[in-house]
């Protein structure tokens, strides 16, 4: 159901994980590859285990001190699985698995912020919200902070990047409503403030943040999978 590359770590490798539902193999899971750079020859996959019927997964950017985490959307389980990722050897080692809403279908993290703070988000399709985590950089921990409401049954989630006057963005498209979710992400405590919800194309499927423009502009864009087209908003910063 779901890709994710990790940050490049070494010079060497890089490195991917595949989510794995089980109806054909009979066990769900994660698979995680690495490329080797000179050869570009992909390895055979290391497994690891997840709750039911993973749907998404993600890593987060690279900390300050050197630290790669992931986290896995089980959509099965209504669960979400982090994990501490070894930036040398892309090994997962299990931190825990945190009960959220009900079916989890998607998961992005922030950046990390000039105070070192790093967030997660992750929808839950049948709940109508958004479980926000705060990620303790140093020692791993993950802790639930709140789940606010979004539109009808939510889909995706993405963050923006940091804008120089440290704003930072979520947004959720909501399957249902035909609309994306926006919300102002404080960067101290990882508090979600609505900001409003806006029309999209029918049933959007995905949502994404792009890069800041060399002007200064930030755009979002949601794919449409009702309308077979996509919704683009430039987003109008320190508003």
């Amino acid at each position: 159901y779901s890709v994710s590359f990790m940050p490049v770590t070494s010079k060497d490798k890089l490195f991917f994980a595949v989510v794995n539902e089980g109806a054909s193999t009979g066990e769900d899971g994660l698979s995680v590859y690495s490329i080797d750079l000179n050869t570009n020859t992909v390895s055979l996959p290391v497994n690891y285990q997840t709750g039911k019927i993973p749907f998404a997964v993600s890593f987060s950017p690279i900390t300050k001190d050197g630290n790669v985490f992931a986290g896995v959307a089980n959509y099965g389980s209504n669960t979400v699985s982090f994990y501490q990722v070894d930036a040398n050897t892309g090994i997962f080692k299990f931190i825990y698995e945190s009960p959220v809403g009900r079916n989890p279908n998607s998961i992005a993290f922030s950046p990390i912020t000039e105070n070192n703070k790093l967030f997660v988000a992750v929808t839950n399709y049948r709940s109508n919200t958004v479980s926000v985590y705060d990620v303790n950089v140093e020692n791993g921990k993950f802790n639930l902070l709140f789940s606010p409401s979004t539109g009808a049954y939510p889909l995706s989630v993405a963050f923006s990047p940091i804008i120089s006057n440290n704003e930072l963005f979520a947004a959720v498209a909501n399957h249902s409503s035909n609309n994306v979710s926006v919300y102002n992400v404080d960067i101290n405590n990882g508090n979600f403030k609505f900001v409003g919800n806006y029309r999209t194309g029918d049933i959007p499927f995905s949502v994404a943040f792009s890069p800041i423009t060399s002007n200064g502009k930030l755009f979002a864009a949601t794919a449409n999978a009702g309308s077979a087209n996509i919704s683009i908003f430039q987003v109008v910063l320190g508003s």
